[in-house]
């Protein structure tokens, strides 16, 4: 068998793919190539560009997931990728710091600190992934609180490493594992009384919140909770972290979600990764008051006490403040909410034309809609509805019976009306 070499920028894959094809079932995940071959997708796409995915036959699909939303800025914004390779090929700083001080990493810092409700002299943590951060801002909490226990909320989702996991709230993540020890508290968000019960009989390190839940069926939470939530935090010891892994950086029409929160009441940590480098390259950070940094890092000998090889590497850094300069260049998060307005109004009207659909949630371009309990099977009508449109949509992991969109932020009112009306036809259609 010949060797197989990936060319991106043009990937011979009509030559290759039979043989691409049997090395992922061999080598891959066979499972993943069996579930796209019975929802009728192609089982790659071999190119992207804008809002758009392309299949081996040039077909176009509109790309409504967008990586879970990493992908906020459309597939391989030229800005960004350009700027990307240039600082590749002009070598310079060094990729990774094992010893010495990462000081590119300073400045993007400075800047995500500037535009979140944090204090001025918060500290920055970077990692690759969403669940390393959480994993991260867990760690911090501990450090500070002397705790061990946190506390998350039904439907809530925070990554697929371990301790990550352990915060989700619902089981189906860990439905191939046997039974975890698990001495965390899951409680769902609504129950005002449960959640501020536990926090008062036990002690936690941290509450881990989603201000919109992502997989959880788009559930926001509102200020007043909010408040409630933060006071009450303050009253036992216990730290906010808010997981904008989905929401942070424009996905729900401000830079982050975190902005919500009351005066005076601002979150302890901030997990954000997904659309900190527009799905070019992997990043993450965790955004901290400096008093928690100092726990963790502050004691002798523990300055490097928390890491990891690639944590805010140079190429990655280079994407971040070309992200920033993006957003703020063309005002993104003011365009994303004018655009939503427009979509959740025409979600609005089909909602009040067709009793099936129970619900229209989330904030900003994450848009969940939930259809009603009587009609289990619509979201999988639906579904296959916009396959056969080449619309790619996300069904919740949650809550099965509800469609997520997280497009990129740069998609237009006429996609979305478009898709508006492949619903509403799709919804006629499951009626009659």
């Amino acid at each position: 068998m010949g060797s197989i070499s990936a060319n991106f920028a043009g990937w011979r894959w009509k030559e290759r793919e039979n043989t691409v094809e049997t090395l992922y079932r061999r080598h891959i995940n066979p499972y993943w190539l069996d579930t796209l071959e019975e929802l009728s997708l192609p089982s790659t796409h071999v190119r992207g560009d804008g809002l758009y995915l392309y299949d081996e036959s040039g077909e176009a699909w509109l790309d409504l997931v967008a990586g879970y939303g990493a992908v906020s800025l459309g597939h391989h914004p030229p800005e960004i990728t350009r700027r990307v390779a240039e600082a590749i090929m002009a070598g310079g700083a060094p990729g990774t710091y094992p010893w010495g001080a990462n000081l590119p990493s300073a400045e993007l810092a400075h800047r995500l600190v500037a535009k979140s409700p944090l204090p001025e002299d918060a500290r920055a943590v970077f990692a690759c992934g969403g669940a390393e951060s959480v994993e991260t801002a867990m760690k911090l909490a501990m450090a500070h609180t002397g705790r061990t226990r946190f506390l998350s909320f039904r439907d809530g989702f925070h990554g697929l490493t371990l301790e990550a996991m352990a915060l989700n709230g619902n089981a189906v993540w860990r439905r191939a594992l046997p039974d975890m020890r698990n001495a965390n508290t899951c409680v769902d968000m609504r129950d005002v009384d449960a959640w501020t019960r536990h926090l008062r009989e036990a002690d936690h390190a941290g509450v881990v919140i989603e201000l919109v839940q992502g997989i959880g069926g788009g559930a926001v939470w509102g200020a007043e909770t909010l408040a409630t939530l933060v006071e009450c935090c303050r009253e036992t010891g216990t730290l906010v972290i808010v997981d904008e892994v989905q929401t942070g950086l424009g996905r729900t029409g401000r830079y982050f979600a975190s902005e919500k929160f009351p005066v005076g009441l601002a979150p302890d940590i901030i997990v954000l990764a997904k659309g900190l480098t527009a799905g070019i390259l992997p990043l993450s950070v965790a955004l901290c008051r400096a008093e928690i940094h100092h726990s963790l890092f502050g004691a002798p000998g523990c300055a490097r006490i928390h890491g990891s090889t690639y944590a805010g590497y140079g190429a990655g850094i280079v994407a971040g403040m070309a992200v920033l300069d993006f957003l703020e260049s063309h005002e993104i998060p003011a365009v994303v909410a004018r655009t939503s307005a427009h979509v959740r109004g025409r979600l609005e009207g089909l909602r009040a034309e067709h009793r099936s659909v129970a619900s229209i949630e989330g904030e900003g371009l994450l848009i969940t809609v939930t259809f009603s309990d009587d009609c289990p099977d619509l979201s999988g009508f639906c579904l296959d509805q916009c396959i056969a449109n080449r619309v790619l949509v996300n069904l919740s992991a949650h809550r099965p019976n509800t469609i997520k969109l997280t497009p990129p932020l740069t998609i237009g009112t006429q996609e979305l009306d478009d898709v508006v009306d492949l619903f509403d036809a799709a919804l006629q259609a499951y009626a009659e």
